[in-house]
């Protein structure tokens, strides 16, 4: 099979980006390098013709590769995953914090005053007013989810006590 020049400019950085998967996963690069081999394999059969036809062409295959392809397979080559309490985390967990914007049962908005500066929180259970007290439980991303404070929960007492 002889390539022409212009195949070959589509065709050698398909075949870099499928390997290049190797060292950067995230399954993009495959089906960009995977489009560009097609282009070349398209030019070469005399199916597009020019630049312009090409371009269009690699967007359009790329573009429905990763849209369609990659979903389904991420579906059967799962990537290693691990979820870990950072120390910072695990000092927060049972702090109690003062409510800044009311927390609603539907977790819209709300936000609790915690280390200074206002963050994004949800709820566990009911809604927690501006003003009122929570126990932070954990982290959910950059959201602190939050519990109704028990006064007489023993938790509650030695970290009332702890702040003064």
């Amino acid at each position: 099979m002889n390539l022409t020049p212009e195949e070959l400019l589509w065709i050698v950085p398909g075949i870099v980006l499928v390997v290049m998967e190797f060292f950067l996963p995230g399954l993009v690069s495959v089906f960009l390098g995977t489009a560009a081999i097609l282009v070349g394999l398209l030019l070469h059969y005399n199916i597009l013709h020019g630049v312009v036809q090409s371009f269009g062409a690699w967007f359009i295959l790329s573009t429905l590769l990763i849209l369609t392809v990659r979903r389904l397979a991420a579906r059967f080559f799962l990537s290693d995953s691990a979820f870990k309490y950072t120390e910072e985390d695990d000092a927060a967990i049972g702090q109690v914090v003062e409510v800044s914007e009311t927390i609603h049962e539907d977790n819209s908005g709300g936000r609790i005053r915690f280390q200074g500066t206002d963050w994004p929180a949800r709820t566990l259970s009911g809604t927690l007013k501006k003003g009122s007290m929570a126990v932070i439980r954990y982290r959910d991303n950059i959201s602190w989810v939050v519990d109704i404070l028990d006064k007489n929960a023993p938790e509650a007492s030695a970290k009332n006590t702890r702040k003064k």
